[in-house]
């Protein structure tokens, strides 16, 4: 089974139905299924030509894009593997990935293509296309109208279709390898829990998920992004084109919905159309959902949660959250994220100071903990990743119980007595407090950042003491912080201008740079 069977199956039911729209006003781009692929086999026939081949790997360096779509099609279709890496995590990073595996192919916008020059391990991949006609070194991927590939080739299951690295922020980048049938599964599954329908107008900001609803037959508005870091995107034009293109349904990550809300707030603007608005990506805390609800009157909202190697893992409306469930996250339980969905099987396990990568059966069974007991969230299911490439990075992240291999997330948390997730941060992110009691980061965070006035906040395990790290808001009442510190047995409080997040989502704390950060303040 080819993904791009599935995918087709709009270009037969809704040919000249709207796909995908990009950019806003003179800029404004549009393209039906039938373009998509129409594009798709004149791409093919210059892989072809740049000697790009069934089971080869491409490197992508394109945005969130129609090109990038056309793109994914075209080398799915010959049965060619789409490769992505994050150039924001630096040159080693970049370095690391490309002696990780082999690269036949590179396509890239005309500034990649420059920093592909630079680049001596990205300089060595031998078929390079760009998606500009202005970039002499490399074959322009829309330069002839030649279209004499028209089959989509059958592959298994199991044959590689898009590959991924992590951040590789603790050593080399693990190289997830999603599959035809995984990403086919995935799409089954999405398309079922965020309830996607032809009639969809989305503003999607996840490739996976905009993916699905290329399959879906729905209308994909690519986000008109200024940069490929949320942080520095500017709000005004994502506004205009959900306005605009009377989108009805979004999902996105908390950092650009705050991006979007604080913009809308200052202008008074109400998006009104938008009746389903989806957040995952990142902890979402209740403060951001009360102000999404202030300028999306008519949204029911949702908070799905996943990883990686596993998305989605559950999800929950928030108008289904009871009062009593509200002021549980208020006083400290953690982030609330609904039942695991009916595809995936969920377990929490007991922390140990070593990792196991192989249990026996009975073992296993003890150290899955009961209702509202903390532990590590571990899952599997059809379409959760089995492994890294190679093995590399199993033994750290897999788990094998006889012929079972689950998945650890990495994450804290709990089930409560209706089944429901309960998130508490990431596994190593608890600490001790002067009271010797144990404290979790997003119990204590959600608690803080409802201030008025915290930006953001995040607990820290800092030479053996409890400490608080806050950005905030120069008139804020620092009596309900103290207030606050007192509860949760903190030890110190320190404060900064702008804690580090992530560099992909800007929406989790990226720890090690908030330890160098506050480091600095601590010895001076």
């Amino acid at each position: 089974m080819n993904l791009v069977n599935v995918l087709n199956q709009s270009v037969n039911e809704r040919p000249d139905s709207i796909a995908f729209i990009e950019g806003i006003e003179d800029r404004r781009r549009t393209v039906t299924f039938y373009e998509l692929f129409s594009e798709s086999e004149k791409v093919i026939v210059n892989f072809k030509r740049a000697g790009i081949e069934k089971g080869d790997n491409v490197l992508i360096m394109l945005p969130m894009s129609i090109d990038l779509y056309v793109a994914l099609v075209s080398l799915w279709r010959i049965g060619a593997v789409a490769v992505f890496l994050d150039p924001a995590f630096g040159k080693e990073y970049i370095n690391k990935c490309c002696e990780t595996i082999s690269i036949k192919g590179f396509v890239g916008t005309f500034k990649a293509s420059l920093f592909a020059a630079t680049n001596k391990n990205l300089r060595r991949i031998p078929a390079k296309l760009c998606t500009s006609k202005l970039y002499f070194s490399s074959e322009y991927i829309f330069s002839n109208n030649d279209r004499n590939f028209k089959e989509i080739i059958e592959l298994e299951n199991d044959f590689p279709a898009l590959i991924t690295f992590t951040s590789g922020s603790t050593g080399t980048p693990k190289v997830a390898v999603r599959t035809h049938g995984f990403l086919l599964k995935q799409y089954e599954i999405i398309k079922k829990e965020l309830n996607i329908k032809i009639e969809d107008i989305d503003f999607n900001s996840l490739p996976i998920f905009a993916l699905v609803n290329l399959g879906s037959g729905a209308v994909t508005v690519i986000p008109n992004m200024t940069s490929r870091q949320i942080i520095k995107t500017k709000p005004e034009s994502l506004v205009k084109q959900l306005e605009d293109y009377n989108v009805n349904r979004a999902i996105m990550p908390p950092a650009l919905a705050e991006k979007i809300i604080k913009y809308c707030e200052e202008k008074s603007i109400i998006l009104k159309k938008i009746t389903r608005f989806y957040t995952g990506g990142g902890p979402v805390f209740e403060k951001l959902i009360k102000r999404i609800k202030n300028i999306m009157p008519n949204a029911r909202i949702y908070v799905v949660y996943g990883s990686t190697e596993a998305e989605p893992i559950s999800e929950i409306e928030w108008d289904s959250i009871s009062q009593d469930e509200i002021n549980a996250v208020n006083n400290g339980k953690g982030l609330i994220v609904g039942k695991p969905i009916e595809e995936i099987n969920l377990k929490i396990l007991k922390v140990e100071e070593e990792k196991r990568a192989h249990y026996d059966i009975d073992f296993f069974n003890q150290s899955n903990l009961s209702v509202n007991k903390v532990g590590e969230i571990i899952v599997n299911g059809e379409h959760v990743l089995k492994g890294y490439l190679n093995g590399i990075g199993d033994a750290d992240n897999k788990i094998r119980v006889e012929k079972e291999i689950w998945h650890r997330t990495g994450d804290l948390g709990c089930l409560d007595d209706k089944g429901q997730l309960w998130l508490l941060g990431r596994v190593g992110s608890s600490v001790m407090n002067k009271k010797g009691e144990v404290i979790y980061s997003f119990a204590v965070e959600n608690v803080i950042n409802n201030i008025t006035g915290v930006k953001k906040s995040a607990l820290l395990n800092f030479k053996k003491q409890c400490i608080l790290v806050l950005s905030v808001e120069e008139n804020i009442d620092r009596k309900l912080i103290d207030e606050n510190i007192l509860n949760f047995g903190i030890d110190k409080v320190c404060f900064l201008d702008k804690i580090p997040l992530d560099k992909r989502h800007n929406s989790k704390i990226d720890y090690p740079a908030l330890i160098k950060e506050v480091n600095k303040i601590y010895k001076t």
